[in-house]
């Protein structure tokens, strides 16, 4: 017997599709037709739930910027890791899994649209805006956590080192891209986060819970 896809797995089933066009003929050549071809469901089918391109390429790109870059703060702290090693997980390991090099690839080439359309810039800005929240409840999570002590003035650094991380990542983003040795890259970032922390963080003689 048939399993018939409910609502939400035929809405998921045209996102996979619009990421494969994407991937594979780029933004320039992304069709709705192109789109179509690529699922289960009829033209009238998919314009059930978007009634355009650009609709499809706003959710592609919200589902690939959550996919990769969303955090789970609780189930992060739950870890025990060292708050330097968190953000490695967080960030760069999860980044460069296969899947997500698959989003990445997207991210990267939808950035063109991005920067033409007030839309999407917009809800790039919301969603940014939340994955910075998830980020500072983290950081002072594990700050709470492992009783660690912020040096003087540090909270009001923290809001920038998070903004200046976000930039960060997109630029590994781009060079993983380019094929960039995984190496290279946990070591730029590695060494921001070291940087960065050692402005915000008291380190205690002998201490290497950072």
């Amino acid at each position: 017997m048939t399993k018939h896809k409910n609502a939400d797995e035929r809405r998921a089933e045209i996102l996979n599709a619009a990421i494969e066009e994407i991937n594979a003929k780029g933004l320039n050549g992304l069709t709705m037709e192109g789109i179509i071809a690529r699922t289960s469901l009829s033209k009238g089918g998919v314009y059930r739930f978007f009634n355009n391109k650009k609709e499809i390429i706003q959710a592609v790109l919200w589902h690939a910027t959550d996919h990769v870059a969303s955090i789970n703060v609780e189930e992060a702290l739950a870890w025990n890791l060292p708050l330097v090693e968190t953000m490695v997980q967080k960030t760069f390991r999860r980044m460069l899994s296969e899947e997500n090099r698959t989003m990445l690839r997207v991210m990267v080439l939808l950035t063109p649209e991005i920067m033409n359309d007030r839309d999407l810039q917009a809800m790039m800005h919301r969603q940014y805006a939340q994955l910075e929240r998830d980020y500072r409840l983290l950081l002072y999570g594990i700050i709470q956590r492992d009783n660690l002590t912020l040096l003087p003035g540090a909270e009001e650094r923290v809001d920038t080192m998070i903004g200046m991380a976000n930039s960060l990542f997109h630029g590994l983003s781009v060079q993983a891209m380019q094929g960039a040795r995984e190496e290279h890259l946990e070591a730029q970032l590695l060494y921001f986060i070291r940087l960065t922390l050692q402005d915000l963080i008291r380190k205690e003689a002998g201490d290497e819970t950072v």
